[in-house]
């Protein structure tokens, strides 16, 4: 915890003490505008099913005094990466979740996996990297110079295991609340989640599944999806921060 903080006042110069504010949670709905994401057999874009389960999240929050969460989008509209870094690290420290649906050239695969930023391992993990980041072309830059250096390997290695805990506790309400087949946690190098600050991004379902595109497309199973990350959100800010 000590490490956001640092690498926050670097980055930017000052910083809201914490307890006076409620857990800022930043919640990215993937794609949007121009880029439409992975697009199911039935027609259904990414981009739409991201957007309305976290506007679902945010009305969640909203009954919460505890918990602020603040859209990367509320509409549909494309953001480039700069724009929803810029947005993360105004509300740091907090955490950082983006929101996507998976998709493969088997129409059979379903389940839900959660990522961490690290080096992909395995061909799947690559693949879906390559996905996601094919829109995303812009890097963070990185603070210049030795002791910059040091305070960023520093938050990264912190903020790896509070983003495997995130994780964790997502994942596990996601199949528990939801029913959905546990994919695990998994690795990439995905430019949108270089945000110093506890970050995921979370591979809802698979959209290229016909069933499963249906069940995504139901308010019901969006509300059940957004609760079940809620939760999850809530169970790290209790036992973790």
């Amino acid at each position: 915890m000590v490490i956001w903080g640092l690498i926050s006042l670097f980055l930017m110069g000052s910083n809201t003490v914490a307890g006076q504010h409620p857990c800022y949670v930043v919640v990215d709905p993937g794609h949007g505008g121009k880029d439409p994401g992975a697009i199911g057999k039935l027609g259904t874009k990414e981009k739409d099913i991201t957007l309305k389960i976290a506007l679902y999240l945010r009305e969640l929050a909203e009954q919460d005094d505890d918990v602020e969460v603040i859209l990367t989008r509320t509409k549909d509209v494309y953001l480039p990466l700069s724009t929803r870094i810029e947005i993360a690290q105004a509300y740091n420290p907090g955490m950082f979740v983006s929101l996507h649906c998976n998709a493969a050239r088997s129409r059979q695969l379903h389940g839900v996996e959660v990522y961490i930023l690290s080096p992909a391992r395995t061909n799947w993990e690559r693949a879906v990297e390559a996905r996601e980041n094919e829109a995303l072309k812009w890097e963070l830059d990185l603070p210049e110079g030795d002791e910059a250096t040091i305070l960023y390997d520093l938050a990264q290695i912190e903020m790896l295991q509070e983003s495997k805990v995130l994780a964790k506790y997502v994942l596990n309400n996601m199949v528990d609340d939801v029913q959905l087949h546990d994919r695990g946690i998994k690795q990439a190098n995905f430019y949108v989640l270089r945000v110093f600050m506890p970050a995921i991004l979370v591979e809802m379902e698979f959209i290229s599944n016909p069933n499963r595109e249906q069940w995504l497309c139901k308010s019901i199973n969006q509300k059940r999806i957004a609760t079940a990350i809620y939760n999850g959100i809530k169970e790290f800010i209790r036992n973790y921060q």
